[in-house]
């Protein structure tokens, strides 16, 4: 199943918001990417993954 259907048919689904961020980040998408981190990070706040995800989304951002 694509990942935003799933995002559509399970609003809280952190499993698919991090796919997408994921997927995002991959096709160097960044800004997308780190607008479903932070989805995830409303839904789920001390998802270490996420965070650690996160960082190393913004330190590409920012070189």
């Amino acid at each position: 199943m694509d990942a935003r259907k799933a995002v559509a048919l399970d609003p809280s689904s952190v499993k698919s918001r991090y796919r997408l961020a994921v997927a995002f980040a991959n096709l160097q998408l960044f800004e997308m990417a780190l607008k479903y981190l932070e989805e995830i990070l409303e839904i789920d706040p001390k998802n270490k993954e996420t965070i650690k995800f996160k960082e190393a989304i913004k330190n590409k951002v920012s070189t």
